[in-house]
């Protein structure tokens, strides 16, 4: 229950949150927020003591995202910036929160049904508030291709992506996630024909840079 309320809460404010802030900059501090919530997750409930080390990957990992998105930052209301880091903590502590929550395919399953049944409540009052707002059209390839990307390539990453934090730290787990702008900036680069930019290959230099050094981040004993 808690992990569908969670990623609803997180599924709320991503929506809402682009509309009060340019993707660039909402990247950045949602970003910054999933690294600050998990960090100190893994400080206040797993006990761990960050090391020079770790903060430096973090803090060089950040950076480097920032890089990649500075060409893009401008926009930047304050609901824009609360909302970005409600998305952040939120996504940060949907993560956590599926570490100690169970098989991982259960876990995924429960909280998009969860997820759904929230929604599904919401409905009447979207529809009393504002009249028509839900009403979209469609058709039935995008429909199609709208249920694929939701029940089988979201929730197959998902389930990936808690299992993998079963075997790393809560820390760790917030770094790793910056690798996300790198791949999808190359993927734009190799699949849309985007222009390969010397920031993007310096921010990624940095956010692999920061990435390393959490991985090697010697544990405290």
């Amino acid at each position: 229950m808690i992990g569908g309320v969670l990623l609803g809460a997180y599924a709320f404010s991503i929506s809402f949150g682009y509309q009060f802030i340019s993707a660039a900059a909402g990247t950045l501090v949602f970003y910054a927020f999933v690294i600050l919530t998990m960090a100190l997750f893994g400080y206040l409930h797993d006990e761990e003591h960050p090391t020079a080390r770790s903060v430096a990957g973090q803090v060089l990992a950040l950076v480097g995202v920032g890089i990649i998105t500075v060409g893009g930052i401008r926009g930047v209301t304050v609901p824009g910036i609360a909302l970005m880091a409600a998305t952040g903590s939120s996504w940060g502590l949907y993560s956590v929160h599926g570490r100690s929550a169970g098989d991982a395919r259960s876990y995924t399953f429960h909280t998009f049904l969860v997820l759904a049944g929230l929604c599904l409540l919401l409905i009447p009052i979207v529809e009393l508030v504002s009249p028509g707002a839900l009403f979209i059209q469609t058709t039935e390839s995008g429909l199609g291709l709208a249920l694929f990307m939701g029940m089988i390539s979201t929730a197959l990453s998902y389930v990936v992506w808690h299992q993998t934090l079963r075997r790393i730290k809560a820390s760790q787990g917030g770094i790793v996630q910056l690798l996300v702008p790198v791949l999808a900036s190359g993927m734009g680069i190799f699949l849309l024909r985007e222009p390969f930019t010397i920031a993007l290959a310096l921010g990624g230099a940095f956010v692999l840079s920061g990435i390393y050094l959490g991985r090697i981040a010697p544990r405290s004993s």
